[in-house]
Parts: C-alpha cells; structure tokens; sequence
C-alpha cells in the first residue's frame, strides 16, 4: 500500500482531506493513512482508505500494530487532537466504518 499523496480527498468536495503535512505529522508518530485499493477490505470498492501503522517507523510493533496505531489515533483525538480528529474524520467519510478494527467501531460510533 502506498501513502495518499499529494492530498487525498474523501467521496465529495465538502469532505474531509489528507494533506502532505497531516501525512507527515501522522508519520512522525508511526501511523499514516494509507490508500488501499487492492485490499481484501476493498473488494467492492467502498473502503479505499486504512489507517495502519507505519512498518518502516518501528514504533506499533508485532502482530497488534495496526490495532494500537488506531487505538493511539483514537485516544490522542478525543484528548482534542486535531490531527487525529481530522484522521477518524477522513476515515469516516472516505471508507466505511468496517475498515477500522472492530474493538474501535463501537467506541467511535458511541463518539459521534
């Protein structure tokens, strides 16, 4: 999977974007959103966008990352974050809410 350059829109013009520097922020902290075209959670085309830990950062480790990457997003942005608000924004408008991990979905729909 490749990062969203250079900015990465969500469905409509009045969603939420992804920008170069939001991609370098997220990165700093090892997660990023990434564009996921040929994931198997893609299939029909309706989640093009995962948040995943960035492998190369080594920050999220083992077979968890993905999960704590998002876990991390999720507590940084409801302590008022807004980069990680803008994230879960992103994410919210641009895939469906089944791309996160489970244990999140509940959570950021009880948020909303």
């Amino acid at each position: 999977m490749s990062s969203i350059v250079p900015t990465a829109r969500a469905r409509t013009a009045n969603d939420p974007e992804w920008t170069p520097g939001q991609q370098t922020d997220a990165q700093a902290e090892g997660w990023d959103i990434f564009e996921a075209s040929g994931s198997e959670l893609n299939k029909d085309g309706d989640r093009p966008f995962q948040l995943q830990a960035c492998d190369e950062a080594d920050i999220f480790k083992g077979y968890t990352r993905d999960t704590d990457a998002w876990q991390h997003v999720y507590d940084q942005a409801h302590a008022g974050s807004q980069l990680h608000q803008q994230a879960l924004n992103f994410l919210r408008a641009g895939s469906l809410p089944s791309s996160r991990p489970s244990s999140m979905s509940a959570a950021l729909t009880a948020a909303n």
